[in-house]
């Protein structure tokens, strides 16, 4: 799910922010063991799950790489819905937004043209996700009134899918809406059609021995 953005006008930094607002970063030992660096049990719980799989692992270095910095948070007290559906909120991906301005003559301008966003927070939801997984039939889930096959997944692994939408939505400029507010929006189904694909192609490999 993506949230409206929040602005501001402080532009920052480039990569996922650990442990005292340090980058994140990871490598492999010699038994192939990962070992992370400022990496928060949230962020080392979510990026363990996404090395599972191409796909996530994909969306995590596109994340480590990103040129704004990202916050991955994993909230285990609420259980937020969607006003407008009343369905659960699985996980959030909040764009911040920064938006230059120029004074000229005691004038202000605001230059939507040169919007954009500087940071995205990741939050997922772990009582909404345990529960849309338990109350599912562990073959298929429903995400946006689509099927998405889970048959074979683990809790784990189902929670893994989460990570990879939100992160989908936090590194592709057309899964979130535009940074300048003046361009139209985009629809529902633009926005969420690259996030559900990139989650069923991570469920898909983690049927497949790697």
């Amino acid at each position: 799910m993506n949230n409206n953005p929040i602005s501001f006008n402080d532009p920052l930094g480039d990569t996922v922010i650990g442990q005292n607002n340090k980058p994140v970063s990871y490598k492999y030992d010699d038994k192939k063991n990962v070992i992370w660096k400022n990496a928060t049990n949230d962020i080392k719980r979510v990026g363990n799950l996404l090395l599972k799989s191409s796909i996530g692992t994909d969306i995590l270095n596109k994340m480590i790489n990103d040129k704004k910095n990202i916050t991955i948070n994993i909230n285990e007290n609420d259980s937020p819905t969607d006003s407008k559906t009343g369905g659960k909120i699985l996980g959030e991906t909040t764009p911040i937004r920064s938006i230059q301005t120029v004074t000229k003559n005691g004038k202000t301008t605001i230059l939507y043209d040169k919007a954009k966003y500087i940071s995205e927070r990741i939050v997922l939801y772990e009582k909404n996700i345990k529960s849309d997984y338990e109350l599912s039939d562990k073959i298929t889930t429903k995400a946006y009134n689509q099927t998405m096959f889970i048959i074979g997944n683990n809790y784990e692994e189902y929670f893994g899918g989460i990570a990879v939408h939100e992160g989908t939505h936090a590194t592709d400029p057309n899964s979130q809406q535009p940074p300048n507010p003046k361009l139209p929006l985009r629809s529902i189904d633009s926005i969420e059609k690259k996030p559900l694909l990139n989650q069923q192609q991570y469920y898909i490999e983690n049927l497949i021995p790697q």
